[in-house]
């Protein structure tokens, strides 16, 4: 293959890929978005657990933060995107 035919192929590769582009973060913010939800959700829900089960509500509190901080953009980023399955082993 030539080099014009490579260099043809590139503004249609750049093309394909920039019309895709905002459809595909489009998706992924409205997902981040869902699972931010029900991360606040289950944070709320295990800080009241703390609270009803004795755990002082500072504490319960500070616990909840750490917990519901798994959660971060910052955070997927730093990981590579899998926060999740490093924990695993």
């Amino acid at each position: 293959m030539t080099d014009s035919v490579r260099r043809g192929d590139v503004p249609r590769l750049v093309g394909a890929v920039g019309a895709r582009a905002p459809g595909i973060v489009i998706r992924l913010g409205l997902s981040y978005l869902k699972h931010k939800k029900g991360s606040q959700k289950a944070t709320k829900t295990f800080v009241r657990s703390l609270e009803e089960n004795g755990v002082p509500p500072d504490l319960a509190r500070s616990l909840g933060e750490a917990y519901g901080s798994e959660l971060s953009v910052r955070k997927l980023i730093d990981s590579g995107g899998t926060p999740i399955l490093k924990k695993v082993r």
